[in-house]
């Protein structure tokens, strides 16, 4: 086993609790036909938000029995390049998790953006440009950090 749960070079985080993927989304160019094979493959259903948004229903994770949030969603930055998966990382600190991403060799991408009765979101990426999301959520959810439930 390589190191397993080991960061070498570095102060990470110590005993701040779980980071789970709470989202996804699957960057398209066109996602009206992403949703389709989505749709008929697995049954995911999608209802659109805006015009470059659709959100998915899909099915409950084993450990929590609570679907896993889903998304289709046209790039809002550069770096977003379809077809791309990101996944979404909950944080109760999200400038904190943003000074170590830049610590540890990583990138944030864009501006925070705030979405109402959500939180705050922003891009980012690995030391190899693999880009990833992480939220505060605003309001407490159950098993997920967030900034109320310090």
């Amino acid at each position: 086993m390589r190191n397993a749960g080991r960061h070498e070079g570095g102060e990470g985080v110590q005993n701040e609790g779980a980071h789970p993927i709470v989202h996804f989304e699957f960057i398209s160019e066109s996602p009206e036909r992403i949703i389709a094979f989505y749709e008929h493959v697995f049954g995911w259903k999608a209802a659109q938000q805006d015009a470059s948004y659709w959100r998915l229903h899909v099915s409950a994770t084993a450990e929590t029995m609570r679907p896993l949030q889903g998304a289709i969603a046209r790039p809002i930055v550069a770096q977003l390049h379809p077809p791309q998966t990101v996944n979404t990382i909950a944080t109760k600190d999200l400038g904190a998790t943003m000074q170590r991403i830049t610590a540890a060799g990583g990138t944030v991408i864009g501006d925070v953006m705030h979405f109402e009765q959500v939180g705050s979101f922003v891009y980012c990426a690995d030391p190899e440009g693999r880009l990833f999301g992480c939220i505060c959520y605003d309001i407490p959810r159950e098993n997920v950090p967030c900034a109320q439930n310090d």
